[in-house]
């Protein structure tokens, strides 16, 4: 019984060895991302990239626009592009690369929504203004300080808070672990 046991341990270290493995190979090449960032990173990630996802969404929308009205710009002569040996018509590329631009707008403006909603929940806070200030506007705590008359502390202090709010509303119970 003994030995059976040892083999056991013995299969299982080598799974968890080759496990481990294959993870960093897969962060090296790219395929994974080692994301050890905190919700409250995340949040902050997300809130700082809210006017350029608004920016990206409109660029989505406008292209989206112009691929339904003009089609696909046309290629270079002189570039030969490889599709893969299939053959591709030229009606089955632009609605593939219609669709590419679709999903990626729906799913920006997905996030977008599940952004604004979190906001949403926080706008009656008499310290809310720290968050557009601060993260859409990009101000400095000294320019905040200096714009609506509070110290730094007391900057630092709601806005820690109402990123630990805003996290939850953003992340769900995942933030609570």
């Amino acid at each position: 019984m003994g030995a059976k046991k040892q083999t056991n341990d013995n299969i299982e270290t080598i799974i968890r060895k080759a496990a481990a493995e294959t993870v960093r190979e897969l962060e090296k090449s790219k395929l994974i991302k080692n994301d050890n960032q905190s919700f409250f990173q995340k949040t902050e990630k997300l809130l700082y990239s809210y006017p350029g996802l608004l920016k990206a969404l409109e660029q989505k929308e406008q292209d989206i626009q112009y691929i339904q009205e003009h089609g696909l710009q046309e290629k270079s002569k002189s570039i030969v592009y490889y599709t893969g040996g299939g053959g591709v018509s030229g009606e089955e590329l632009h609605v593939e690369v219609l669709e590419g631009y679709i999903i990626t707008k729906d799913r920006t403006k997905r996030l977008v929504d599940r952004i604004e909603r979190a906001l949403e929940g926080l706008k009656s806070d008499s310290y809310y203004y720290i968050i557009p200030a601060k993260y859409f506007d990009r101000l400095l705590n000294q320019e905040i300080e200096d714009k609506f008359h509070i110290s730094d502390r007391t900057i630092r202090r709601h806005r820690n808070r109402l990123i630990n709010e805003l996290q939850i509303l953003l992340f769900g119970a995942d933030a609570l672990e």
